[in-house]
């Protein structure tokens, strides 16, 4: 530091200069022994929460919120003091989930379609593994297959993602006290994984009733059930993710720590259907297990971490201040299933007035103007035309693809009253939004690479 100081022109000014001189240095030499105290008092986080929403971009965030019933309600997620957003690239602009997932828990960038290897097909340690290591306790938490890709991505090292078998047989070599997921993917032909789990001392669960009755020292467990997005009564034989993740903190807290990835992995679904009101519903519902870990970290708030970001965005949902995404609230099931009830139709030869109530009925479109109601008619004609060979014709292809036309019909006239556009039906190379709360949350601020968030977790942790 350099001062510069003229000469006094009187023994007042003189005592004067000389006091505030001395003043600011003892100011300065206490800041940097406050810095160092702060570096010596500080503790490293002690329970972690990495929330994975996959495909859940900045848009599938707002138009979750936009549709929250309160009105000016904010989601959990968007509630926390820190936000910056996130590359997604792999060794491509566009990444899969399995990449991604690769980058979130390893810190590498990989080719598409690769877990837990680098670029070079090297084995990579997921913060998953090294902290196991370390005596801390580990749940792998989704509502996809266990063996899906970005959950697989922490424990997994295999040059497809798509090799479900080979995948499968990483899960008991982990020793991870905890995975939930909705079942296991199996390659035809192979063996399931049971007998490898049970020969690693996994319990292996696969009924709601039975997670719930889990007490603290359960062991380490496996269990599998459908996870549902839709709010269910205490005793349902359904269960959400949030309420999985309320266990798995019962079962995992411990003198050690715990990190828990959970993912939402069925917003990527959603949005590959570009179905807006099933990518609101599965973005709300982890919402509601954000909250489980908001609730810990109040509890344990000199103790707790908990970020939430994606893996990439889906669809290239367009929403601006404008769009009314609140409109698809009145569709009474997933486009998927609504696609099935109107199959359903064709198969039964159902008249056009008939398929026009039902998806009338399953979109929840009280009014139709004559035009909306034509376009539906016309796509009626196309979806029942039929060749010998079942083939389209060609201008119906261009029209619809291979989607079925009715219920793309249905679905633009929606988008359109709401003001949303989809660009596509897979990945986008847009940045993510990635937000935390808790001890070292402060690292997770501006714009950061998807490499960065496990560096970054294990800076919280102070773990090399």
């Amino acid at each position: 530091m350099f001062f510069r100081f003229l000469a006094p022109k009187s023994k007042i000014s003189m005592s004067i200069t000389l006091t505030l001189f001395v003043s600011l240095c003892l100011t300065v030499v206490f800041n940097v022994c406050a810095q160092e105290k702060g570096k010596v008092d500080a503790k490293p986080a002690k329970y972690v929460f990495l929330m994975i929403g996959d495909g859940m971009g900045v848009n599938q965030r707002l138009s979750a919120e936009k549709c929250l019933p309160e009105k000016g309600a904010r989601l959990v997620m968007d509630s926390f003091p820190y936000s910056g957003l996130t590359k997604t690239n792999s060794t491509v602009d566009v990444t899969d989930s399995a990449a991604a997932g690769t980058a979130l828990a390893c810190g590498v960038k990989t080719n598409n379609g690769v877990l837990g290897l680098d670029k070079d097909g090297r084995r990579v340690e997921s913060i998953a593994e090294l902290l196991k290591k370390r005596g801390v306790k580990i749940g792998i938490m989704s509502n996809t297959p266990i063996n899906h890709a970005t959950p697989a991505a922490f424990y997994a090292h295999s040059a497809s993602r798509e090799s479900y078998s080979e995948i499968s047989t990483f899960v008991p070599e982990t020793g991870f006290e905890l995975f939930v997921g909705d079942y296991f993917l199996i390659n035809k032909d192979e063996k399931k994984p049971e007998a490898m789990l049970k020969d690693k001392g996994y319990a292996l669960l696969d009924s709601a009733e039975e997670f719930r009755r889990l007490r603290k020292g359960a062991g380490k467990v496996v269990f599998t059930y459908r996870i549902t997005s839709a709010p269910i009564s205490a005793d349902s034989k359904k269960i959400t993710l949030a309420e999985c993740l309320a266990k798995a903190t019962e079962l995992l807290e411990n003198d050690n720590g715990f990190f828990i990835m959970l993912e939402g992995g069925v917003i990527d679904w959603a949005c590959h259907a570009n179905d807006l009101y099933s990518s609101v519903q599965e973005t709300l519902a982890f919402d509601d297990a954000i909250k489980v870990a908001r609730d810990f970290y109040l509890k344990h708030p000199s103790e707790t971490l908990i970020v939430v970001t994606a893996d990439h965005e889906t669809g290239g949902l367009g929403l601006d201040s404008s769009s009314r995404p609140e409109l698809f609230m009145s569709q009474k099931f997933a486009k998927n299933e609504i696609v099935n009830r109107v199959n359903d139709c064709k198969k039964e030869k159902a008249s056009c007035e008939e398929v026009l109530k039902v998806v009338q009925e399953s979109f929840g479109m009280k009014e139709l103007a004559d035009a909306e109601t034509k376009s539906i008619r016309d796509a009626y004609d196309a979806l029942m035309e039929t060749s010998p060979d079942n083939a389209r014709a060609e201008e119906i292809k261009k029209m619809y693809g291979t989607k079925n036309p009715v219920v793309e019909a249905c679905s633009k006239i929606l988008c359109s009253k709401a003001g949303i556009t989809w660009s596509t039906d897979g990945h986008t190379s847009s940045k993510v939004k990635t937000t935390a709360i808790g001890v070292g949350s402060e690292f997770f601020t501006g714009e950061m690479d998807n490499i960065d968030i496990p560096v970054r977790i294990k800076k919280a942790m102070m773990v090399e």
